[in-house]
């Protein structure tokens, strides 16, 4: 088992790989990666979440294979569950692993403090908790955190002592909007939620992806239509609106017969483009949730304000 991370050399047009050391006997999964300035040193230091491993850090080095030195050992770590996301929020740097949340202490030593923890039973594959993003503090000064677990969106307040508020519960609005019962696993915000300006308020939202499972079973059993092996077979994604109120849409609008089934939107990216104008939105996606599959990665796009209106 390693953990192989790849540097793309820009002068000479090539990707260096290099391998984290790490006991063998751990699971790996390279996850996130995240570029934080310490805010007592001064360096520049990218940080990569490993696996079982943890996170390890490194700094840029110009005599090393793609020219990052990575620290021999993790600064947060071994773990029992992966971490799954970073991010800055006024100025600090967090991360997730397991059903955590932890919080960088910057300096010559660096370490991570537990600043938001629960009891619910931990998953390798679920991953524990997913999407940490940075909003606008309700409370008027600075940002605060969401983050997606279980059937739940969370959000915690850095100045609230880190304070934590549940701010939706994912599996009744799912239930209300699909007209079925979701009784088995729910996976919302895979990688982060993306900020996106709404055109007929001037407000930002975000937008997060969602998957749930009506029903539970094996390859064998027959499942219901609307499905992908019990999994609602829409591409759902949540939108969370400045004023924390949340609804739910559907990539390629509502599912029905003859439709591709997508199951989850992955990540969502502001085109590029310029013959967009930053008017379109490109959603990736699928999960076969250890099924088969073939030939079933989505990449959709659609304007702002397909994206956005009040149409499923």
């Amino acid at each position: 088992r390693q953990t192989n991370i790849w540097a793309r050399d820009d002068a000479r047009d090539t990707w260096v790989k290099t391998t984290l050391e790490g006991d063998p006997k751990y699971r790996r999964s390279t996850r996130a990666v995240i570029v934080h300035r310490d805010r007592k040193t001064g360096v520049d230091r990218i940080f990569i979440a490993a696996g079982a491993l943890g996170i390890y850090s490194g700094v840029y080095d110009p005599q090393q294979p793609g020219k990052i030195r990575w620290g021999s050992q993790a600064e947060l770590g071994p773990v029992t569950i992966r971490p799954m996301a970073f991010v800055e929020a006024n100025g600090s740097l967090y991360a997730s692993a397991g059903a955590c949340v932890y919080l960088r202490k910057d300096g010559a030593s660096p370490a991570w403090e537990k600043v938001y923890c629960d009891n619910t039973p931990e998953h390798w594959e679920l991953g524990g908790i997913r999407g940490l993003t940075a909003v606008a503090s309700p409370n008027g000064s600075g940002e605060s955190i969401l983050f997606s677990h279980t059937d739940r969106i969370i959000r915690i307040d850095p100045n609230k002592d880190h304070r934590a508020t549940v701010e939706l519960r994912i599996r009744q609005l799912l239930q209300k909007s699909w007209g079925a019962a979701v009784r088995g696993s729910i996976i919302a915000a895979y990688s982060d939620m993306m900020p996106l300006k709404d055109p007929a308020t001037g407000r930002t939202v975000h937008i997060m992806g969602v998957q749930g499972r009506i029903e539970r079973g094996g390859r064998d059993k027959t499942y219901r239509r609307n499905t992908f092996f019990g999994w609602y077979a829409g591409g759902s994604y949540l939108v969370r609106e400045s004023d924390r109120r949340y609804r739910l849409k559907e990539v390629n609008g509502r599912w029905g017969p003859g439709k591709p089934k997508l199951v989850a939107p992955r990540t969502f990216v502001v085109s590029p483009f310029p013959e967009d104008a930053g008017g379109k939105v490109y959603f990736g996606g699928f999960d076969a949730n250890f099924f088969p599959a073939l030939d079933t990665a989505l990449v959709f796009r659609a304007g702002v304000g397909t994206v956005l209106n009040a149409g499923p």
